[in-house]
């Protein structure tokens, strides 16, 4: 359990009111950031917020989106091209006692990331959010479960038990501060709105006693933030309102099923230290915190990354900002061509009102008739500007897609692209760069960190004699594990497609490195050197291929069989005519290990 600040070392109630005042400063001052964001939330899920050209057409054509989930399917088989998109090693590379626990850790891991936390999900909203907001944000922290406590077949009571979990984080909801650090770990203040069921509260006071307990009564209507209200106006929907639960035949059960507003905040105190808070607004007497402690790690729970980063920058623009605006020209080139073409069909028509009565009945129509001279009509010839229209719409589109996955990316050979085996692979390697950077970037500052978290969360937090039951799988029989089979001091990296490949080229460069060094070993040797086979083996093989277990391929040999290869090498040499006393011909040789 975190160590509870006291009263007497911070006064709360003079702590809430500074902080009012501060995070309405924080929010304030990324207003600008919001609307921008906010318009490409719009182009994504097809509204039109502004446009270049009044027209009567209001036609929306997705291209914004189009280009944004092609590339979100990109990254995502950058980042998880296959069931295997992590690796697993041992506190110390070079110690394989660790191998032991190994199968059960990976195991659990796999449990926990693909059917507990559905990986595969918040690692696409991640991408999304990475793309059109250009920040992405997880949250890894504990959750308590209750599963049912079965006996003979029969459920008898519940089993609580604590599971490690990860969300991804809403950017509109997310704030740091100073603006010019670009990580958490460079900042001052960290904090996420968020707007929870009163029931939810009411877990957490009874999961945590730390957590001041609030009457329902005492709360008012939440403010919910523009930045949502916003997002469901836009799919025709109103924020959530506090209801009544039950019936009017059941009085007793008749509860307000209320809304807790508050702000989780995290700050460091006088000592560098990191403090977490929970700042609850919408309370008759004005925002308390209803829950202040240490935090028991060096830093918050959360981990992001920031695209395109910049020295002194957290907010940079993301591909969203990049090509919203081409959205809307897009949308005014197509409504305008519209109207062009329906001006040329029923073009404008002049009329002698001398000659003419009833002007108003001359209406363009199918078999309408038109009765009057015909010398007072006369119809304008409209230029026909359609093609010029579809070269705009052309230029766009491509502008557009060009933000995106190359043509070569999806699949698409380009006219004139050379055939060749080693020039597609490197024209695809150019082709993919951007996107290979897109999922470093999301690897290197979100997942391997979200994979280490969870890990370490379920060391700290997870009893030794908890069990869990693992289904079964391809390749993979049902196992029931102890906790205490997957606690040691592992690490774990996130492999994406990319770091796939260039562990294969990595790899292959090894292989080749092998065989020229067993070809200058003589050359060596006469320089008065020798060559640790051993340690050289198990170097490319841990460093390079990446792979564990080497101490399975790789072991000494025991007196006995060391006894036996002298034998066999002395029995060699006879064979050969040398006899039992010849000895090696002169000159230096190759060390082994």
């Amino acid at each position: 359990m975190a160590e509870t600040v006291t009263e007497k070392e911070i006064d709360r109630k003079e702590l809430a009111v500074k902080f009012k005042s501060v995070i309405a400063e924080i929010r304030g001052r990324r207003q600008a950031v919001d609307e921008e964001n906010l318009k490409a939330h719009a182009a994504w899920i097809g509204v039109q917020t502004y446009s270049y050209y009044e027209s009567e057409f209001k036609h929306f054509i997705p291209a914004f989106r189009r280009t944004i989930e092609k590339t979100v399917t990109r990254v995502m088989e950058q980042l998880m091209p296959h069931a295997e998109f992590y690796n697993i090693f041992p506190g110390s590379e070079m110690d394989d006692t660790s191998d032991a626990g190994l199968v059960p850790t990976h195991r659990y891991m796999d449990w926990l990331l693909t059917d507990h936390i559905k990986i595969r999900r918040v690692v696409k909203q991640l991408v999304r959010t990475y793309l059109l907001y250009a920040r992405c944000i997880v949250k890894n922290t504990i959750r308590l479960y209750d599963f049912p406590k079965m006996k003979m077949g029969k459920v008898e009571g519940s089993i609580r038990q604590i599971w490690p979990t990860s969300r991804a984080v809403d950017p509109f909801a997310f704030y740091i501060w100073p603006e010019t650090a670009s990580n958490i770990e460079d900042s001052v203040i960290a904090f996420e709105d968020v707007v929870i069921p009163f029931q939810e509260y009411q877990e957490a006071v009874a999961a945590n006693p730390d957590i001041t307990p609030i009457n329902q009564d005492d709360l008012q209507d939440p403010v919910w933030p523009e930045s949502l209200t916003q997002r469901l106006d836009r799919v025709g929907m109103t924020e959530p309102k506090a209801f009544f639960a039950g019936g009017e035949t059941d009085k007793k059960n008749l509860a307000k099923q209320h809304f807790v507003q508050l702000s989780e905040l995290y700050f460091k105190g006088a000592q560098g230290r990191w403090l977490m808070g929970w700042l609850v607004w919408n309370i008759k007497e004005g925002p308390i915190f209803t829950r202040l402690q240490f935090n028991r790690y060096p830093r918050p729970p959360y981990r992001l990354s920031v695209a395109r980063e910049l020295p002194s920058e957290h907010y940079t623009p993301g591909m969203g900002q990049d090509i919203e605006s081409l959205q809307v020209l897009l949308n005014d080139q197509f409504n305008q061509g519209e109207e062009a073409r329906a001006v040329s069909s029923g073009p404008p028509v002049i009329l002698d009102p001398a000659r003419v009565k009833r002007a108003d009945t001359y209406i363009f129509g199918y078999r309408r008739k038109w009765y009057g001279d015909p010398a007072g009509v006369q119809m304008l010839q409209v230029p026909d500007t359609s093609q010029s229209s579809l070269r705009a719409l052309s230029f766009t589109l491509a502008y557009m897609e060009g933000a995106g996955p190359s043509p070569l990316m999806q699949g698409q050979t380009p006219r004139g692209m050379p055939r060749g085996s080693q020039a597609v692979s490197q024209l695809m390697s150019m082709a993919g760069a951007d996107l290979v950077d897109i999922a470093t970037s999301i690897e290197e500052d979100v997942l391997t960190p979200t994979i280490q978290d969870l890990y370490d969360l379920t060391v700290a937090f997870t009893s030794e004699d908890q069990i869990l039951a693992i289904p079964g799988a391809e390749d993979f029989k049902p196992i029931v594990l102890s906790m205490n089979e997957v606690f040691g001091g592992y690490h774990f990296k996130w492999a994406g497609s990319k770091r796939f490949q260039d562990k294969q080229a990595d790899a292959q460069q090894a292989m080749l490195f092998m065989q020229n060094l067993m070809r200058m070993g003589d050359t060596i040797a006469q320089e008065g050197w020798k060559i640790d086979w051993a340690t050289a083996t198990r170097v490319l093989w841990k460093d390079i291929i990446g792979e564990r277990r080497l101490a399975n391929i790789i072991t000494r040999m025991t007196p006995e069989e060391i006894q036996q290869r002298a034998q066999m090498m002395q029995m060699m040499m006879q064979a050969q005519g040398g006899g039992p006393t010849a000895r090696p011909k002169p000159g230096p040789q190759a060390g082994g290990a």
